[in-house]
C-alpha cells in the first residue's frame, strides 16, 4: 500500500508569531511521521476538513501551490523507496536528508527563530523583510538554495527596482541575503560551488548620497511601505 501524505495544520504547537505550522503527515502500515513544512497559518484561515487554506487567506493560492509541489515531491520520493521495505520514519528521514535540508526559506524562517530566541529583535525582523520580498519576487512556492543562481539574482534586483526601492535599501536585502547563503554553506546545507555571488557585485548599488547610515527602522519602514504589513 501506497503512503499517505497530507498536509495538515499542526495545532499542538503555536510558533512565535501566533500562528501553527503546516506539517505533512505521512501515514504506512500504521505508523504516522510528521515533517515541517516550513510555513505556517492561523487556525481561523485553515480549513481542517479540506487541508487547505480558506479563500479568505491573502497567502491562499501560494500556500496551495507549495502543498501541491510539497506532497507530489515527496509522495514520488516515497514511491521509489518503497520496494525496499522502509518503514515510514526512514523514508521521510531519507527525504529530509536530500529534499529539505536545502531549502531556503525553511533554513531562512530557523535563523529568524535563533535571532528571536537570542534577543536580537531588530535583526530578525531583516531577515523577515528580506523574506517577504524574496516570497514576492518569485512564483516558487519551494525555492531551493540552488534556484538562487545569478539569473535568479538579476530578477530579484530587477524586482526591487520596479518597487520603487532605494539603492541602500536593496543592498541591504542582498547582504542579507548572501548572509544567509554564507551560513548555509557553513552549516553545510549547500556546496560552495553553488555561490551566486561571486559574479553578482552587490557593491553596485549606490550608498553613498546617504547622509546617514540606514539603520534596520529605515529598512523596515521601506519593507512596509512597499509590500504592506
Amino acid at each position: 500500500m501506497s503512503p499517505k501524505i497530507v498536509v495538515i495544520l499542526y495545532k499542538s504547537k503555536v510558533l512565535s508569531n501566533g500562528e501553527h505550522p503546516l506539517m505533512l503527515r505521512v501515514t504506512q502500515k500504521g505508523q504516522r511521521k510528521y515533517v515541517a513544512s516550513g510555513i505556517s497559518c492561523p487556525e481561523k484561515l485553515w480549513d481542517s476538513k479540506k487541508n487547505l487554506p480558506k479563500r479568505t487567506h491573502p497567502n491562499r493560492k501560494f500556500i496551495q501551490a507549495f502543498i501541491s509541489q510539497k506532497v507530489l515531491a515527496y509522495q514520488n520520493k516515497l514511491v521509489e523507496n518503497q520496494h525496499l521495505g522502509r518503514s515510514a520514519a526512514t523514508i521521510i528521514d531519507a527525504v529530509e536528508r536530500s529534499h529539505t535540508g536545502q531549502q531556503f526559506f525553511p533554513f531562512l524562517d530557523e535563523l529568524i527563530d535563533r535571532l528571536l530566541k537570542a534577543g536580537k529583535i531588530g535583526n530578525a525582523n531583516v531577515y523577515k523583510n528580506t523574506q517577504r520580498t524574496l516570497r514576492h519576487s518569485t512564483s516558487k512556492a519551494i525555492l531551493l538554495f540552488t534556484d538562487i543562481d545569478q539569473r535568479f539574482l538579476n530578477k530579484y534586483e530587477a524586482y526591487l527596482r520596479n518597487k520603487g526601492l532605494a539603492d541602500i535599501s536593496s543592498s541591504f536585502y542582498f547582504r542579507t541575503l548572501r548572509a544567509v547563503f554564507n551560513k548555509a554553506i557553513k552549516e553545510k546545507l549547500v556546496q560552495a560551488a553553488y555561490y551566486p555571488f561571486k559574479e553578482f557585485n552587490i557593491s553596485k548599488f549606490n550608498t553613498t548620497t546617504q547622509k546617514r547610515a540606514i539603520t534596520k527602522e529605515d529598512i523596515n519602514k521601506d519593507s512596509k511601505a512597499s509590500y504592506g504589513p
